[in-house]
């Protein structure tokens, strides 16, 4: 039964880029709550690309240590903290828990090329703003 539920999941995975079984489950919900709404709306509204050029000077070019997590990964995690007043811990707590904010950030639970796993505390504490 595992091996098959293994199998089913590699297929689905490779089928639907590297959804996870939440994105999936996620992707069906019918009624869209505010904080969808709200994340929905700033990322129409938020020039994500001129925010990352104007940053990208002065981000870090991972040359020694673990790669840096993507800057506009870093930057939509940092406004969702301020927009939902929210610190360190609880930020990395979020996007654990809720799908939507990891949509937003443009992470995932699984590891794709793709996607990265939500950072970690000391990584959140680290981005310069």
């Amino acid at each position: 039964m595992l091996n098959c539920l293994t199998d089913i999941a590699s297929k689905t995975e490779s089928i639907m880029s590297q959804l996870s079984f939440s994105d999936i489950e996620f992707g069906a919900k019918r009624k869209q709550t505010r904080r969808e709404k709200f994340l929905s709306e700033m990322d129409q509204v938020i020039p994500w690309a001129r925010l990352v050029k104007l940053i990208e000077p002065v981000y870090p070019k991972g040359k020694q240590g673990r790669p840096p997590y993507a800057l506009e990964t870093m930057l939509r995690i940092h406004f969702m903290q301020q927009w939902f007043a929210l610190s360190d811990p609880a930020m990395e707590e979020s996007l654990y828990d809720s799908q939507s904010m990891r949509q937003f950030a443009g992470l995932s639970l699984i590891r794709t090329r793709k996607t990265s796993k939500p950072p970690g505390v000391g990584i959140v504490v680290d981005f310069p703003f």
